[in-house]
């Protein structure tokens, strides 16, 4: 049971740890590579942008500059770093484990990040008539797999843990009366 005990924070900690790790791979026409970490995807920081500017520059055309406007901040990333944050934090305050609500956590961090994904290709897919779109391949990386992978292993882990208390028989405590 000790060891069950640190699996939900030890998890969320991994997941928000991941987000200091690159997330895409952003390879260029050149064969030059350049990195996008998670907490750049969710602060809009300049290096994902500067890609953008650096490709409008090369061959300008108006479905770049509406992807390159749209390409700031992913709410879809915050939303799944404070979800990390938050559940780990939560699982180590919660004295009683909260196991349905951590599982809760765990599993929509998956999903935000399942989303963030969709938002970047979808944002991506814009480009798919331009000749830009030849000029840049965008991959996905070790900490956006390790993101997810824990956040999965956060969620199902609370949730098994939840589901073995729901059909562990309870123990009925009675007073007996003296006779």
């Amino acid at each position: 049971m000790l060891k069950r005990k640190w699996v939900s924070p030890v998890s969320f900690a991994i997941a928000a740890v991941a987000f200091f790790f690159s997330f895409l791979n952003l390879t260029y026409y050149s064969g030059s590579v350049s990195t996008v970490s998670g907490l750049e995807l969710a602060t809009g920081a300049h290096t994902l942008n500067s890609v953008f500017e650096e490709l409008i520059e090369s061959a300008s055309q108006p479905a770049t500059l509406l992807f390159y406007k749209s390409a700031g901040l992913n709410y879809f990333a915050i939303a799944a770093i404070l979800l990390a944050t938050g559940g780990m934090v939560l699982s180590l305050l919660f004295f009683l484990q909260q196991e349905m609500l951590l599982g809760i956590i765990g599993l929509a961090g998956v999903f935000a990040m399942l989303l963030m994904r969709l938002q970047i290709d979808s944002q991506w897919a814009i480009l798919s008539a331009v000749t830009i779109k030849n000029l840049l391949k965008i991959e996905y990386s070790f900490g956006y797999w390790t993101a997810i992978a824990f956040f999965l292993v956060a969620g199902l882990s609370n949730l098994s843990v939840y589901i073995d208390q729901l059909n562990t028989p309870r123990k009925r405590y009675s007073k007996r009366l003296p006779e």
